[in-house]
């Protein structure tokens, strides 16, 4: 029962870096420009770092990239839908 808990604990915490990960990315899609998409991806992983730390959640760099790469392309497929 206890593997069943911790697993549940990790999948919240993945579902809340996952929503700040949403809200980071379309922050700086609206306060930067798109020739910044360095300087966008900079910040948000720097936020998510942050947030990683205070969910006590350990997730490599690659994961984080490929998170926050979904969550742009997610960002821009409901902006080409309007």
């Amino acid at each position: 029962m206890v593997p069943v808990i911790k697993e549940m604990i990790e999948a919240k915490k993945l579902d809340r870096l996952v929503y700040f990960a949403t809200v980071a990315v379309r922050a700086a899609n609206q306060t930067m420009t798109p020739e910044q998409w360095q300087e966008k991806k900079e910040s948000v992983t720097e936020y998510l770092q942050g947030v990683l730390c205070k969910i006590h959640l350990n997730v490599n760099e690659d994961d984080l990239d490929r998170i926050i790469e979904g969550i742009v392309n997610e960002v821009k497929e409901e902006a080409a839908k309007g």
